[in-house]
């Protein structure tokens, strides 16, 4: 009885221990204010896995449960250009953070954000992105 307790235990463990990231962050406009109801997508650039939210109130936003590689993130708004940060590495349990400026104009032009990551203690990291017309 107690091998059968210890191993229903051990495979809740298990279980548990998710191969998996999240992302979040705040979208911004030019003039720093937030941007809430902003379109947010993460896409893995190698199978093309999606995953997409909206920001809140407050700008902010969180993806969840993202298998670990490299991302592109898009920020998208009506009657702003949409932002798009390429190679965004998310690794096995990582909590990255990676904040998005909006800038006016047509959705159908695009900002490409560059950014670098920077290591915060414990699991998380954080994506810093500036954002240049291309």
């Amino acid at each position: 009885m107690r091998v059968l307790v210890f191993l229903v235990l051990l495979a809740g463990e298990a279980l548990a221990q998710v191969a998996s990231a999240t992302l979040s962050g705040t979208v911004l406009d030019e003039s720093g204010a937030v941007a809430p109801a902003a379109a947010i997508t993460a896409r893995e650039e190698g199978a093309g896995f999606t995953r997409s939210t909206e920001t809140g109130a407050e700008g902010g936003y969180a993806i969840e449960d993202l298998p670990p590689g490299w991302y592109t993130v898009t920020a998208a708004k009506p009657g702003f250009r949409t932002t798009t940060s390429e190679h965004v590495l998310l690794t096995v349990n990582q909590k990255a953070r990676l904040d998005l400026r909006l800038s006016v104009g047509p959705a159908h032009e695009s900002v490409k954000a560059t950014g670098s990551t920077h290591r915060l203690p414990g699991s998380c990291r954080s994506i810093s992105a500036t954002s240049r017309r291309w």
